[in-house]
């Protein structure tokens, strides 16, 4: 597979370095002919969006400038003509809106869920598979997150989160039981 991908991009340091470069200045709205949204240019902005919401986190890092107001200061600061509502990035999002305390408090709500949620995933019984089905379709919606805005439907976050919860809920189960065993 390592020499299929070697002989298909040629020299990675290269084929990276042109990823990296089409990124930060290719231009999704215009497609090539026999390409598609998903096949054609890297480029869509989000490089801009990512710099102008990590300027607004510098100015602002412990509070934030309160959620959903990046499109002013990406108005402002832009070097494209779009106009998004979001930074495309749940991470730079939270930082940006919320500050390090927004941010920390979804970290605190998140980590007790995701530590039960891993050790159901350890633990070897037939709640496993569930358990890794369940993470799974959480770890899709958080990586999508890290580059888009799929956290802004409802209906998918509420799924995912609930996945984590129910994840959540076998490792939960398998702390209780551990406890409720005697020691010898």
């Amino acid at each position: 597979a390592v020499l299929a991908a070697l002989a298909a991009v040629g020299n990675p340091v290269s084929w990276l370095g042109d990823r990296w470069d089409d990124f930060r200045h290719g231009d999704s709205h215009r497609v090539e002919v026999g390409q598609n949204r998903f096949s054609g240019a890297l480029g869509s902005h989000r490089h801009d969006y990512y710099r102008v919401a990590l300027h607004e986190f510098a100015h602002l890092a412990a509070a934030g400038i309160g959620a959903g107001n990046f499109r002013v200061p990406y108005l402002e600061q832009r070097r494209s003509i779009d106009a998004p509502r979001y930074p495309h990035s749940l991470p730079l999002q939270m930082l940006e809106e919320l500050g390090l305390l927004g941010a920390l408090a979804f970290a605190v709500f998140l980590t007790p869920l995701v530590v039960l949620a891993g050790r159901a995933a350890r633990a070897r019984g037939p709640d496993t598979l569930p358990v890794l089905c369940a993470l799974a379709g959480f770890t899709v919606w958080a990586v999508h997150g890290l580059t888009d805005w799929l956290w802004a439907f409802p209906a998918l976050t509420i799924l995912a989160l609930g996945l984590l919860a129910v994840a959540a809920r076998a490792g939960a189960e398998d702390v209780q039981e551990r406890a409720a065993t005697p020691r010898d």
